[in-house]
């Protein structure tokens, strides 16, 4: 057998133009993997080069740096084309939207290649007879596996491109599909096309005109198939590759890995303009397209905030009801059987006068024995009871007209005795509120008695003049308002905009969409006029039905609490952003959403006011991203505060400086990342 040089290439390549040109190529994720190692490759113009490898021998990350999509740490890579437009590329993964019809998927990539309408139609058209496809309108995830990899295959095809990178394009298809493929492929190239298929199907690679033959990282040899058949003295390829691969693991025994050169890899492929209106036009048709074909998602995400917005108002701050109370009346035994209440008539007791009050607002239920009353507090059935004594109206009356006169047992007498269930803190509030409120009320309706009748039952000397800010009826609704509608805004965007790129990311739809010449600029900026849209449609929906439905407190320009609406959910969408880059998975990125939901609500003021929190806490709690502007928004809307105010600005600084912060987050992100690139 003939002496094989394992990574030499043709002898005659100058003679000949090439299309691709790799020249000592390095590429490493960490020092203990090595993906290339001194890698050497040349693809003449005009032919099908088969890259052939086991699974993880590196293929695909060749072809990412052929492509511009990852970079060598060494060695140069030279391209006959110098544009990303000039290469047609189908990854191994299909990397089409299955909502997408055929028709709407060659539109959108057509506008990334910056086609003409007219162009994408005759092409798309041209190529779905020839590929034998069914009719445009047809939806991508109703095609069969085969009709879908055929189209990807179209989808590459779409520009014409004058290199054509093709990953693993016949993995799992029938022998007759396969076999159609390649005769198209033959066409192409008998028509100047330079073709680039990855295989790990030894036998298959025959038909290319020539092999590279991959294996840890190192081209082992590089000709015609017949050719390397023929220096191995080998029978099959799969015979060659084997004895190839054991010259290289003994090599391997004998050698270290090459020197790296300290020159970082370069590439001839130009950089893509950074922006082109054409291709953010696309990207918004594909969010377009993306919405109709899933508009209940949309419909969600634009009902959710007004779902949760009248869900609060409908069962927060309200009164609880039924309230049942117990009452225990020693001084009217006959439970106040009195059609007639007039508040001045001296006959009736004031305890039922009390209790027909309290009636208005809590159902009272009637005991004649304490322990009755005390068993069904303890089992539920009532919230607690009051017991009136024998002469409650006589030691009352005493009580205001001649206090010195009366005995402690006098006084034990005019006094209303309680026993609540205090373990619900809201529900027992609210009982011990109502009750003295319907004492105060009826306070208040004895002026129009004459002076001989309890004129007055209470004693206490503050007189509660008109509120500055607020109203006397407490509600809890009011105080929560702001700070559910910023939770909402600031959730949704983040949860949408981080699973989205997340989703695009892990399923190669980002990764193909860039590669055929996409920016992430352009993404970043497609999510945010998205984002927008929905945002202002949320905010304004949210804000009618709070303050214009619901009557909740606004004495601001509306205008200043709905900017800040907004600059929450933008400091949701650029934290999403952030985290989609930061995070592969979604599954991460939502348990993180959870978590800073989470925080928010318990250290934002949500629950619970700030100035209640510990000491430590509370100096932490100032710095996140919500507690500042939700005061912000209550102070506009509750206290009328210009936007001058301290409370009201730093609000203002606070979120704005939080988005600066994502977005610094989100740029050293793709620094460090390279980009918005999904796990390998």
């Amino acid at each position: 057998m003939q002496d094989v040089n394992l990574d030499d290439g043709n002898s005659n390549i100058n003679k000949v133009n090439l299309s691709v040109k790799i020249t000592n190529a390095f590429k490493a994720y960490n020092p203990t993997t090595v993906i290339l190692n001194g890698f050497n490759m040349n693809v003449e113009e005009g032919t099908i080069y088969g890259l052939l490898g086991p699974s993880g021998c590196g293929k695909t990350t060749l072809l990412s740096c052929i492509v511009g999509r990852a970079r060598l740490d060494a060695g140069h890579i030279q391209l006959s084309v110098k544009h990303k437009k000039e290469i047609g590329y189908m990854p191994q993964e299909l990397a089409l939207y299955n909502e997408f019809n055929i028709l709407e998927t060659l539109h959108y990539f057509g506008s990334l290649y910056e086609m003409s309408f007219e162009d994408i139609k005759n092409k798309g058209e041209k190529l779905i007879s020839i590929m034998e496809l069914p009719p445009a309108k047809t939806q991508f995830g109703l095609m069969s596996g085969g009709q879908q990899r055929r189209f990807s295959l179209c989808t590459a095809l779409l520009h014409d491109p004058n290199l054509l990178i093709l990953d693993e394009p016949t993995v799992g298809l029938d022998p007759i599909i396969s076999a159609s493929i390649w005769e198209y492929l033959k066409d192409l190239s008998n028509c100047g096309k330079t073709i680039i298929i990855t295989t790990h199907y030894i036998e298959e690679a025959r038909l290319s005109n020539k092999i590279g033959l991959m294996r840890k990282g190192i081209l082992l040899s590089e000709a015609s198939p017949l050719e390397i058949m023929a220096s191995c003295n080998a029978d099959t390829l799969e015979s060659a590759f084997l004895i190839l691969s054991q010259m290289q693991s003994n090599a391997v025994k004998t050698e270290e890995i090459k020197t790296m050169s300290t020159q970082p890899g370069t590439t001839s492929l130009k950089n893509t303009s950074f922006f082109s209106f054409k291709r953010f036009k696309a990207q918004l048709l594909k969010n377009w397209y993306w919405s109709i074909r899933n508009w209940p998602i949309i419909m969600f995400i634009y009902f959710l905030p007004l779902i949760v917005i009248v869900t609060f108002n409908l069962t927060i701050g309200q009164m609880p009801k039924p309230i049942h109370l117990g009452i225990i009346n020693r001084e009217n035994s006959t439970h106040c059987p009195h059609r007639s209440f007039d508040l001045c008539d001296n006959q009736i007791p004031l305890s039922c006068k009390y209790i027909n009050e309290m009636e208005k607002h809590i159902s009272l239920k009637h005991y004649d024995e304490i322990q009755i009353a005390k068993e069904d507090t303890m089992d539920g059935s009532i919230w607690g009871y009051l017991k009136f004594e024998n002469n409650y109206t006589d030691m009352t009356q005493l009580r205001y007209e001649n206090p010195s006169a009366m005995t402690s047992e006098d006084l034990n007498e005019s006094v209303v005795k309680a026993s609540l269930d205090m373990s619900n803190y809201v529900v027992s509030k609210l009982i011990q509120g109502r009750i003295i409120q319907s004492y105060k009320d009826l306070s208040s309706a004895f002026k129009r008695c004459n002076t001989t009748t309890v004129t007055t039952v209470n004693s206490i000397p503050l007189k509660m003049m008109e509120p500055v800010h607020g109203t006397f009826e407490v509600n809890v609704a009011n105080y929560g308002a702001a700070a559910v509608i910023s939770i909402v805004e600031l959730y949704l965007t983040f949860m949408f905009t981080a699973l989205s790129i997340n989703m695009e990311k892990n399923s190669g739809l980002i990764e193909r969409s860039l590669v055929s010449g996409l920016t992430v600029f352009e993404v970043i900026i497609s999510q945010l006029v998205v984002q927008m849209i929905m945002l202002v449609v949320q905010a304004t929906t949210t804000f009618i039905f709070q303050f214009a439905i619901f009557k909740h407190s606004f004495l601001s320009f509306w205008i200043w609490p709905f900017s800040l609406a907004i600059l929450q959910g933008l400091c949701g969408s650029f934290i999403g952003l952030a985290t989609s880059i930061i995070f592969d998975d979604e599954k991460t990125t939502t348990f993180f959403g959870i978590c800073m939901v989470l925080s928010q609500v318990f250290l934002s003021g949500i629950m619970w006011p700030i100035e209640g929190m510990n000491p430590y806490l509370k100096k932490v709690t100032m710095y996140l991203p919500l507690t500042k502007s939700i005061e912000a928004i209550r102070s506009l809307n509750a206290r009328n505060w210009e936007i001058s105010h301290p409370v009201v600005w730093q609000g203002f600084i606070s979120i704005l400086t939080w988005i600066v912060v994502a977005i610094l987050i989100t740029m050293l992100s793709l620094r460090l990342k390279h980009g918005i690139k999904a796990k390998r």
